[in-house]
């Protein structure tokens, strides 16, 4: 890491405009990677959260899913995880017909 630290160090004390503009370059480089890698990371906060939104809404509005209390557990307790497996295992199932309690007779 020295090494780094060294070049980081010539450029912060270099006098001539071109070094400096270098330096500019760099660093502006770098700033806006960081700012990039935030954003991505912000972007998936956001999609984790609406996807675990959406998995607990479905569980909470639909009374014949099945292992419902289960499932309403592990959302609550895992989290994004838990969201993402519902959506893609339960919700997905359900919305094309599977994944639901049967229903009972009619007159029972």
């Amino acid at each position: 890491m020295g090494g780094f630290m060294d070049f980081i160090s010539l450029l912060a004390q270099s006098s001539s405009s071109e070094d400096s503009a270098a330096a500019a370059a760099v660093f502006g480089g770098i700033g806006l990677i960081f700012i990039l890698i935030w954003l991505l990371f912000i972007g998936l906060g956001i999609a984790g959260f609406v996807l675990w939104l959406i998995s607990l809404i479905h569980v909470l509005q639909h009374n014949d899913v099945k292992d419902r209390v289960m499932w309403i557990l592990i959302l609550l307790l895992v989290g994004t995880i838990g969201g993402v497996i519902y959506f893609f295992t339960v919700k997905r199932t359900y919305d094309s017909g599977g994944a639901r309690e049967p229903l009972p007779p009619i007159g029972q």
